[in-house]
């Protein structure tokens, strides 16, 4: 996992996972991601806008698979990666 900051903003990069679904973004300014948020993409790399300039964010990535009943199924998360906004 990459990530580059932006002014309010961080550009997250990842390698593709074989026969994922998607991918869920975790985001937040603790480094244990207690308080996070998240995001959903589909491809790398993807944008997460809205964000405080200045302040440090940490990011996880995990890709999903959708099974038969539509639930889905989480790899093991990446490394949490720090990333500045600017």
């Amino acid at each position: 996992v990459k990530a580059k900051g932006g002014k309010g903003s961080i550009k997250v990069s990842w390698k593709k996972v074989k026969d994922a679904d998607g991918y869920c973004i975790r985001y937040g300014t603790d480094e244990n991601l207690t308080e996070q948020k998240e995001a959903e993409a589909k491809k790398s790399p993807v944008t997460i806008k809205k964000l405080e300039t200045k302040t440090t964010y940490y990011v996880q990535v995990e890709a999903y698979k959708l099974d038969e009943n539509g639930r889905k199924l989480h790899s093991e998360a990446s490394d949490v990666i720090k990333v500045k906004t600017k």
